[in-house]
C-alpha cells in the first residue's frame, strides 16, 4: 500500500490504477485480482471457475485467500474498498446463542461475526434428514467460537475443513470421503481445547452420525 500510494500520488489512481493480484501456488502462472476475490467472498460466493492449461478448474474462494491474508485483514479491506462493508460487525451480526434451532422448509440461516458466514441452503431440508440443517449450523457456531484459541495456522485449516464441509453437504449426494476428512479435521482441532472444543467435538459426531 505504500509503495502503490507513491504512484497514485504522482499520477493519480485513474491515470494510474493499481491492481493487487493472488498467485495461487497450485497453479502457476494463474492470476487472480485481489478485490474481485474479496467481493466474491463478500457476497458468499464458495468457488469460481477458471481456465487452467487448457482446463476448467474450481477454485474455493476462502481457501485462497487463506493463503494470503486472514479473514480479519479482509474484513478490514473490504471496508475499505467497499463503502457498504463499514458497517461495524457487531451490527451486521449480533452475538447469537443457539440452544434451539428449528429450520423448516425454504428457511435459509445466516450466521456470523465476519469470520464465517453459514448459509442453510433449501437443500438440508430434506424429509430424510429433517436434523441435518440445523445441526450443520450449531456446529458452524460452535466452530466459530473455537477459532479464537487456535492459533493462526490452525484457525486457517479449521475454517477451510468447515468450509469444505458446508460445499460439501449441499450436494444432492454429498461424498462419504471428502465430508469425513472435513469432520474429522475439526474433531483434531478441538481435541484439545477443553470446554471450548467440547461442542464441536459432541456436534460433529452427532452429525457424522446422522449422515451415516
Amino acid at each position: 500500500d505504500v509503495i502503490h500510494k507513491t504512484f497514485t500520488e504522482s499520477a493519480g489512481k485513474e491515470a494510474f490504477p493499481i491492481t493487487a493480484w493472488v498467485c495461487p501456488p497450485r497453479y502457476p502462472g494463474l492470476r487472480l485480482e485481489y478485490e474481485k476475490l474479496l467481493a466474491y467472498e463478500r457476497d458468499g460466493i464458495s468457488q469460481i471457475p477458471r481456465t487452467y492449461q487448457g482446463r476448467t478448474i474450481y477454485l474455493n474462494v476462502t481457501a485462497v485467500l487463506n493463503g494470503f491474508s486472514t479473514p480479519e485483514v479482509r474484513a478490514e479491506e473490504r471496508r475499505r474498498l467497499f463503502p457498504e462493508e463499514r458497517m461495524k460487525d457487531e451490527e451486521k451480526y449480533p452475538s447469537i446463542r443457539i440452544d434451539r434451532l428449528e429450520v423448516g422448509p425454504g428457511s435459509n440461516v445466516t450466521i456470523g461475526k465476519g469470520n464465517i458466514r453459514q448459509t442453510i441452503q433449501n437443500s438440508f431440508n430434506t424429509p430424510s434428514n429433517p436434523d441435518l440443517a440445523p445441526l450443520l449450523a450449531q456446529l458452524t457456531v460452535a466452530v466459530e467460537a473455537m477459532l479464537q484459541h487456535l492459533s493462526e495456522e490452525q484457525a486457517a485449516e479449521t475454517r477451510e475443513d468447515l468450509a469444505r464441509l458446508q460445499e460439501e453437504l449441499q450436494k444432492p449426494k454429498p461424498n462419504r470421503k471428502w465430508y469425513n476428512v472435513s469432520i474429522e479435521g475439526l474433531i483434531k482441532a478441538a481435541e484439545n481445547l477443553g470446554k471450548v472444543g467440547a461442542p464441536v467435538i459432541e456436534l460433529a459426531g452427532k452429525l457424522l452420525k446422522l449422515l451415516s
